[in-house]
């Protein structure tokens, strides 16, 4: 659904893959109904609405792809150190840090990343993925409090399996 790849400045680039979905257009056949003399005013309200539903589902797949894009966008910046190196650098992120940082709700995201896949430098991944819970962890050199997500300890521990 989704291709993150690695612009030669050490940025990367988005790109929402459509082009195996059809460009949605109102045709103009329906415009000439409208302006046909013959036409009762009942089926030309009965055209006006139909048009006014296909604008309406426009726009929403148009809301969705920006939506998305907004999603790629923030997980990039949040997890650089992922991009940049392996699953070790990922950090803990969740779907409401998603939704505060693009102004949507926690609903909208969790339905926007639903079956959709990310084509990273590290492979084909579910966009479900990037989410996960931070789990609290100490270092005893320092005793210092940090997190960590669980998606590295599920690496860590297949490492060691």
């Amino acid at each position: 659904d989704i291709t993150i790849t690695k612009k030669e400045d050490d940025d990367y680039c988005i790109i929402i893959n459509n082009e195996h979905i059809p460009q949605l257009r109102i045709s103009p056949v329906y415009q000439r109904m409208l302006e046909d003399p013959k036409r009762s005013l009942a089926e030309k309200d009965y055209i006006r609405e139909k048009i006014k539903n296909a604008l309406f589902f426009m726009k929403s797949i148009t809301q969705r792809n920006q939506t998305i894009k907004d999603i790629a966008d923030y997980i990039v910046k949040k997890q650089y150190d992922f991009f940049e190196g392996d699953v070790f650098d990922l950090k803990p992120m969740t779907l409401k840090e998603v939704a505060t940082a693009i102004n949507r709700n926690e609903s909208t995201i969790s339905r926007a990343i639903n079956n959709k896949f990310v084509q990273t430098p590290q492979g084909l991944l579910p966009m479900k993925f990037f989410f996960s819970q931070a789990i609290s962890e100490k270092s005893f050199e320092d005793k210092k409090a940090g997190s960590v997500s669980n998606q590295n300890l599920k690496e860590e521990i297949k490492c060691l399996i």
